[in-house]
């Protein structure tokens, strides 16, 4: 059976403790690798390591496997590389064990998870793993060449997806790190600085935190007074952090010729302004930005991922902006840029791995994964939930009389009248077809057959036109609260269910209450 998908995972745990410590094993054991890769082709393979051509015993690729390896404790670590011409994966690294033989990709999972470009837990060990191998877990690297890292353990508990994504992640870093350094040699000597400055990174693969620590990054390296970065899509730009009393505004947008940012990534090229007093100059980063006293200099770095400008990086001061302070700062934008890009390949994974397609709500398994975090909230703090099931009234009959696209158009309607009428803090998810889930966390029974009443009306005075004929839509709600009419999930569904049911039964288009138990409430 697979458990696939992106899991929650909160960084105040021990599991996130644990994200971080691999992190830091993989890039201090790349660290460690490009030391040794000098005198590798001398020095004997590590004896917990099975490399298997074409990468040379001891190289960087290795070590940070190496890292991945010691960091999760697997018992054996594999990253596979993919020939397309027969679809078969070869391993290409192997640590703590003997090297498996190649697997076709075809009814593999291998091939599933190089597909997806996400992780897939095994709780049935694969045919590929060792006999003593209780578990497995496999993610797509989704490096320009098509490569797949495996962990196998002794015991059941294995990372989670999101742990080993993230970690997948940094591996495909490493891969583009070797790739570059390869075409690039000139690059090496500062390799060490550059990973000390990853190494002060977040984890977190979110953009926003990223760019945020870049742009901290960035003016310490400088030794500037404030540093921004931004986002960069076409011909537009987004401030995406600041650091600094002054400047841009996060948020503030900046398109092409209004500003030193803009010019840097349509290059993309490095600008550098010595003193910008001597001649008029054009904003920094974007045309909105505040000065309480204007920087003397500037220099603004293009981050390029594979050719292409994914944002910017600028810093200011008070005083001229060394030569040295801005060759580290290109030393450190492909980096930056390949994480950046990284990190929002990731969020928009995470998007699709949670969210229903049609309608932009989340999706069955999020709705799984949420109502099982407030069934665990309630058990440990007494904090009680509702939870309402809300189905489109004869919605087969839009199929059948308009089309498939007018249903869909429907769906999407309803979908929109949910989310408006819910708070911040209240949960939407589509439940399966025509069926849509509500979680309202610390909402009784009253307020929640208030909350259903508020979505039954919006969905029926929802005015929607299919070619040129309107479509009457309403929806039957059915309304459970947790302790008052079940304190576990099955309980709780199977309660709203049963009200949804009558709702449907009295006449459609109204909201029903389930029972509450016995001696609650």
């Amino acid at each position: 059976m697979l458990i696939a998908g992106v899991a929650a995972a909160s960084f105040a745990t021990g599991t996130g403790l644990r994200f971080a410590g691999v992190v830091m094993a993989v890039l201090g054991a790349y660290a460690a690798g490009r030391r040794r890769r000098g005198a590798a082709a001398a020095s004997p393979a590590p004896t917990q390591a099975a490399p298997v051509a074409p990468e040379p015993a001891g190289s960087p690729l290795e070590q940070a496997i190496v890292g991945v390896h010691t960091g999760f404790g697997a018992i054996r670590t594999v990253l596979w590389r993919v020939n397309p011409a027969d679809d078969r994966a070869m391993p290409i690294v192997v640590v703590g064990g003997k090297a498996p033989p190649p697997v076709r990709l075809s009814g593999d999972v291998l091939g599933w998870a190089l597909r997806e470009g996400t992780a897939v837990r095994l709780t049935e060990t694969p045919h590929w793993a060792m006999e003593a191998a209780a578990s497995a877990i496999a993610g797509g690297i989704g490096f320009r060449e098509p490569t797949v890292l495996t962990a196998e353990f002794l015991e059941s508990a294995t990372p989670s997806t999101d742990e080993f994504d993230r970690v997948a992640a940094y591996v495909r870093a490493v891969l583009e790190l070797q790739q570059q350094e390869q075409a690039a040699a000139a690059v090496q000597d500062r390799m060490e600085e550059l990973m000390a400055a990853l190494r002060r990174m977040p984890s977190e693969m979110d953009p926003v935190r990223f760019a945020q620590e870049l742009a901290s990054t960035g003016a310490r390296l400088a030794g500037c007074r404030g540093a921004a970065v931004g986002f960069w899509d076409a011909e537009q730009g987004r401030v995406a952090a600041v650091t600094g009393e002054d400047g841009p505004a996060v948020g503030a947008v900046f398109t092409a010729l209004e500003s030193e940012a803009a010019l840097a990534a349509r290059g993309p090229a490095t600008i550098v302004r010595a003193d910008r007093s001597r001649s008029p100059a054009l904003p920094i980063v974007s045309p909105t930005e505040r000065w309480f006293g204007a920087p003397r200099s500037a220099a603004v770095v293009p981050l390029v991922a594979n050719g292409t400008a994914v944002g910017v990086l600028a810093v200011w001061h008070d005083q001229p902006i060394s030569e040295a302070a801005v060759h580290d700062l290109e030393v450190l934008a492909p980096y930056a840029a390949l994480h950046l890009l990284h990190a929002r390949d990731f969020g928009e994974m995470r998007q699709k791995a949670q969210h229903d397609r049609l309608t932009g709500l989340n999706n069955r398994q999020r709705f799984d994964e949420r109502i099982a975090q407030e069934a665990m909230r309630f058990h440990r703090y007494g904090n009680g939930y509702a939870l309402l099931l809300i189905d489109v009234d004869h919605f087969k009959s839009f199929n059948d009389t308009y089309g498939h696209q007018a249903g869909d158009e429907v769906l999407k309607e309803v979908a929109r009248s949910i989310q408006a009428s819910l708070r911040e803090v209240d949960f939407a998810a589509r439940y399966g077809g025509e069926e849509f889930a509500v979680i309202a966390p610390e909402t009784g029974l009253h307020a929640a057959v208030d909350l259903g009443d508020r979505i039954r009306t919006r969905i029926m005075e929802t005015e929607v036109h299919w070619e040129g004929v309107p479509l009457r839509i309403t929806a039957s709600i059915g309304v459970a609260c947790c302790p008052e009419c079940g304190s576990d999930v099955e309980t709780l569904i199977r309660a709203a269910d049963q009200a949804l049911y009558a709702s449907k039964s009295a006449g459609r288009n109204r909201v029903t209450a389930a029972a509450r138990r016995v001696g609650v409430g």
